[in-house]
């Protein structure tokens, strides 16, 4: 998973989904490299980096198996839920 530069992008995700700003953090984060992602997904690395720069935003189905392959889980919770 972890490449010669460690697997970090020096720059941000700049995408505007929050979802996929999460996730390329985590990536960041944990050494993830985004071309094992993106070999693993069966697509071309340039389009991990499209993701990331939020030229192309991928469908829902490919940001719930991007979250499963680097180790999170994502939900949905209604808003203004509080645990008590």
């Amino acid at each position: 998973m972890i490449g010669p530069s460690g697997g970090r992008d020096p720059n941000p995700p700049r995408t505007a989904s929050r979802l996929l700003k999460a996730i390329f953090q985590h990536m960041d984060e944990n050494r993830i490299e985004q071309a094992w992602v993106a070999d693993r997904m069966g697509m071309h690395r340039n389009r991990m980096t499209e993701y990331r720069k939020g030229a192309v935003t991928p469908g829902v189905i490919m940001v719930e198996e991007m979250a499963d392959l680097v180790g999170l889980d994502l939900y949905v919770e209604p808003r203004g839920k509080t645990d008590a």
